[in-house]
């Protein structure tokens, strides 16, 4: 038996092109790609301002049995950094248990217009875009 490498024909011993893309049979066919693993689903829980703040974050997640991830979206004028923003980001199943971790460690708070999780160096609310007042992130 052979085929077609293009449009994977398989024709009887004895032919050596395929009728329909003109191209020459191979006995074997290439094994089809594995398909691509299924990505986890992201999501932010936190923006941090200070990459090592962000890194002792993701290590107490970490250290709590919660895969975390970080997404540097820092933004660079040569020669140097204007902002550096970290992404923190867990699995969609984990999110509530890791807001929950970082709000009971005051890492975040809750927005007091949206109730939305907020970085302690976040200047607005990331959800509603409430300005943060100092006094507000440091209650918590």
């Amino acid at each position: 038996m052979s085929f077609c490498p293009v449009c994977k024909t398989e024709y009887q011993a004895g032919i050596e092109q395929c009728a329909d893309c003109e191209v020459t049979l191979v006995e074997t066919l290439p094994a089809e790609p594995a398909a691509p693993a299924a990505q986890p689903d992201w999501v932010l829980i936190s923006t941090d301002h200070d990459e090592a703040e962000a890194y002792v974050l993701k290590g107490y997640l970490e250290s709590e049995g919660i895969e975390t991830t970080l997404e540097n979206k820092s933004f660079h004028i040569a020669p140097v950094t204007a902002e550096t923003l970290l992404n923190i980001l867990v699995h969609q199943d984990q999110a509530d248990l890791a807001r929950q971790l970082l709000h009971e460690k005051e890492y975040l708070y809750k927005c007091s217009s949206c109730g939305a999780y907020c970085s302690l160096s976040d200047k607005v609310c990331s959800q509603c875009g409430e300005a943060i007042e100092e006094e507000d992130a440091e209650a918590i």
